[in-house]
């Protein structure tokens, strides 16, 4: 009796803790497909802000490169293009990519079942550094956090010294809602494995500018709305200006109205010119004479004065 009471007893605790673990389990496992991860098109003014005080905004973004401003350090930032990541100075550090084993367009997008894997040299302090890296696709998941529900990809960085013992990963659980890991796993060096969660974020959308903000580059394209990003004062001087994206309106031409036959009718004048008749060529024209003028003589005029005064 005894060993019956003792095998129940073990069952139900067997059975407790598997509910337990079932009830415990942060994530849910989806399918994984062959389908691209691809980078995301990040926008300027998104942040980010996480359960450690870690927090990211964009501070400025080009066609192939986005800067990123740290929250909680503003003299901070790195840079990215899709996943690989360019330049970046700490406090303490400058760092500076000068070469890798890929072309530049390589972390534009990740695959399932295909890892990239890439040597990248830089410069750290004026020191060469060289990295074997990789970034793989492990799966999908959906996880909770205090921002939300996510469907995620799991996506993991490696990278290890080839001139000492130094490695490091980052396991992202990245949300393309997101744009952005909505959890990470991380260790580098000899630290501690870490992680952090998001806790809010603020997707920063596209702004339509008036016809009376257009730059002039819009307007010599002809462009009428202009969609533009700008960059944040302070940006690090690695960012540059972004290529504006613009919308063309033409003109729609409407066809000329039909001609109309109008009747046009001159107005008699108010005073008519007089009419002159002229003569036949056959008639003789009588040309007046003009009457001879009779001019008394000075005599004569004296002569009319004594007769006038013998009166």
């Amino acid at each position: 009796m005894r060993i019956v009471r003792f095998v129940l007893t073990a069952c139900l605790m067997i059975f407790g803790a598997c509910a337990s673990f079932a009830a415990a389990a942060p994530s849910e496992t989806l399918g994984l497909d062959s389908a691209p991860v691809a980078a995301p098109q990040w926008r300027v003014g998104s942040t980010w802000e996480y359960s450690d005080g870690y927090g990211l905004r964009v501070a400025s973004a080009t066609e192939n490169t986005t800067v990123f401003q740290r929250l909680d350090a503003p003299d901070q930032w790195f840079s990215m293009r899709g996943f690989l990541r360019q330049d970046a100075a700490s406090a303490t550090t400058k760092r500076q990519t000068i070469y890798r084993t890929v072309p530049p367009t390589a972390g534009d997008g990740l695959v399932a079942g295909t890892p990239l894997t890439f040597q990248r040299e830089y410069l750290s302090n004026n020191q060469l550094v060289i990295h074997a890296s990789s970034w793989t696709v492990e799966g999908r998941q959906r996880i909770t956090v205090p921002a939300g529900t996510f469907d995620c990809w799991v996506i993991v960085w490696r990278a290890r010294s080839l001139k000492s013992n130094w490695t490091g990963f980052e396991r992202w659980w990245y949300s393309p809602e997101v744009q952005q890991y909505v959890r990470l796993e991380y260790k580098y060096g000899a630290g501690a494995t870490a992680s952090r969660v998001l806790m809010r974020y603020h997707p920063a959308e596209l702004r339509e500018m008036s016809p009376a903000s257009v730059a002039p580059t819009a307007a010599k394209s002809g462009s009428s709305t202009e969609y533009n990003q700008d960059v944040v004062p302070g940006t690090p001087a690695a960012s540059a200006m972004r290529l504006i994206a613009t919308r063309t309106a033409t003109p729609v031409m409407l066809p000329p109205p039909p001609l109309t036959e109008m009747a046009i009718t001159e107005p008699e004048p108010e005073n008519p010119p007089v009419q002159i008749t002229t003569a036949s060529a056959d008639q003789p024209v009588a040309i007046p004479v003009p009457k001879p003028k009779i001019i008394a003589s000075t005599q004569t005029k004296a002569k009319r004065r004594r007769t006038n005064k013998g009166k």
